[in-house]
């Protein structure tokens, strides 16, 4: 017998906010709700369903923090720290990514925000002059020789 997809329906947002706060998955979510990933996603064109998968991925990821504090704490026996921050960055990747273009981006347009402001001040700030100040080099070679 074929496997047969449910059709989407208002009672799904409900769902997958209670599953998310197990910390599942997006995969194991659609799993449950009995749909694929596919019709996951395509569901996400619908308002209500958006914004029910926003706050289940915060709700998600919360528990997922969860058991990571844990596990620092000692309360998990066996916990892999290495497989769970593997585990955030595939699952969280907005918050937990090692992007390092991002910081090299957001570094070069700091930096071109910088030398933007250090034009604008030169343009607008001129060092004060010495009133005493020789104006050629005739005149200050007679200034050392007057103060010899």
């Amino acid at each position: 017998m074929a496997w047969r997809e449910r059709e989407y329906h208002s009672g799904m947002c409900d769902q997958v906010i209670e599953l998310s706060k197990d910390g599942k998955s997006i995969v194991q979510c659609a799993a449950a709700m009995g749909i694929s990933r596919q019709s996951y996603y395509r569901y996400l064109n619908k308002p209500a369903f958006k914004a029910a998968h926003n706050r289940a991925r915060t709700l998600a990821q919360a528990a997922r923090e969860y058991i990571g504090e844990d596990g620092e704490r000692g309360k998990i026996e066996k916990f892999s720290a290495s497989t769970y921050a593997f585990h955030m960055r595939s699952q969280f990747r907005d918050d937990y990514s090692n992007d390092e273009s991002k910081e090299d981006t957001a570094r070069a347009e700091a930096f071109k925000e910088v030398q933007e402001l250090v034009k604008a001040a030169r343009e607008v700030y001129t060092p004060p002059v010495k009133d005493d100040a020789p104006k050629d080099a005739n005149e200050a070679k007679d200034a050392n020789e007057a103060n010899e």
